[in-house]
């Protein structure tokens, strides 16, 4: 009998490792985000970050704003499951808080936001000649998977059909993630509405505009991140995942901390710019900030009625407002009129990760409203 038992145990454990094994990657996220966002969290690695930062940080006073209401708006932010809140006005960090566990130096999934800074790489690309035009064909830079004569009709499809989501399909993130080939699995997929038709919302079209830009420049989206955005940026110690062909995730799952979020939003207020030096071209930031197609009405109340390239727009308190938005509450939110951004991280799963709703919560009630009248 205790034989059998012993049997009984060994071949549980091979089925867990083998489950384990076999567990695609975007669920294996799931179950270690936590471990992941801890993994970057030592102590030499937070004293060299905080000693090459250049931040200012001010009180809400100095920069024309009430604290009271900036106390508020955290004290909202910390009844959900967020992991930080970032406040910058005029450059200076006006408010800085984290929440259940977290720290300035803890690194998260910011799942979508990843999108926004697949669009500043491709602008940067295209203004130093890799991309020619946004207009191109994507069956340029990937003729190869054109030869199957079945995705014919995706011939039509163009680079700023993937900047603004209108390639005309829509994938199942389940199965695509699944698969053995993200392209493959992306052009075999039925075409909803025509190239440039409507919105609709497509992880696998910003995942296609890494697939390019390594094509393009014959390097790395993450080599070419590091070269051209995050060395101006300083900004260090970034994880990001790939695909089974190797190329980097364009639509999730890169890691960063808050402060680097904050500095990217901080560039794009400064219309591409960062501590003197163009980063992204200013008409990149411009175009890509304003809204180019329609998304869905019922989106108003969450500042996201418009899409822009791989940023949301809309309007709070009548202010215009962009935003890079991440799934579970990662937002990088800027307010150009009011020269304000601000930045959340929340643990993305369970009834109190910081919502859409919330988000726009704390710019209409707390935000704009802590701005004061001169």
């Amino acid at each position: 009998m205790r034989g059998k038992a012993k049997e009984i145990i060994a071949i549980s454990i091979i089925l867990i490792i083998a489950v384990s094994l076999s567990m695609p990657s975007y669920l294996k996220e799931r179950k270690t985000y936590k471990a992941a966002v801890k993994k970057e969290s030592k102590a030499e690695v937070g004293a060299k970050l905080q000693q090459a930062e250049e931040w200012m940080v001010s009180s809400p006073a100095e920069q024309g704003m009430d604290k009271d209401i900036l106390d508020k708006a955290g004290e909202m932010v910390g009844k959900t499951a967020a992991y930080s809140l970032i406040v910058i006005r005029h450059g200076n960090i006006v408010m800085e808080r984290y929440y259940n566990g977290a720290g300035m130096d803890d690194a998260n999934n910011v799942f979508s936001v990843t999108k926004s800074f697949m669009s500043a790489l491709v602008g940067i690309a295209a203004d130093k000649g890799f991309i020619k035009n946004i207009d191109q064909r994507i069956s340029e830079y990937i003729p190869e998977y054109y030869q199957n004569q079945r995705y014919s009709d995706k011939k039509q499809i163009t680079i700023r059909h993937l900047l603004t989501m209108t390639p005309g399909f829509c994938e199942d993130l389940g199965k695509w993630i699944a698969s053995d080939d993200w392209v493959r699995h992306t052009l075999e997929l039925s075409l909803k509405y025509e190239p440039g038709e409507r919105f609709q919302y497509a992880n696998s079209a910003s995942h296609l505009l890494s697939v390019i830009l390594t094509k393009a420049t014959k390097t790395s989206t993450l080599d070419f991140a590091e070269k051209h955005l995050f060395n101006p940026l300083n900004i260090e110690g970034i994880r990001w995942a790939s695909d089974p062909q190797g190329y980097y995730t364009g639509y999730a799952n890169m890691h960063i901390r808050p402060r680097d979020m904050a500095k990217f939003g901080l560039m794009y207020l400064n219309g591409g710019m960062f501590n003197g030096r163009q980063v992204v071209p200013r008409k990149w930031v411009e175009e890509s900030t304003r809204k180019q197609v329609e998304t869905d009405p019922k989106r108003t109340a969450n500042t996201t009625a418009g899409y822009g390239f791989k940023w949301w727009t809309g309007e709070e308190n009548g202010y215009y407002v962009y935003v890079a938005s991440g799934y579970g509450g990662q937002n990088i939110c800027v307010i150009p009129e009011l020269d304000i951004v601000a930045v959340t991280t929340s643990m993305p799963y369970g009834e109190r990760a910081f919502s859409d709703e919330d988000r726009a919560r704390l710019i209409r009630e707390f935000i704009i409203p802590s701005v004061l009248k001169k």
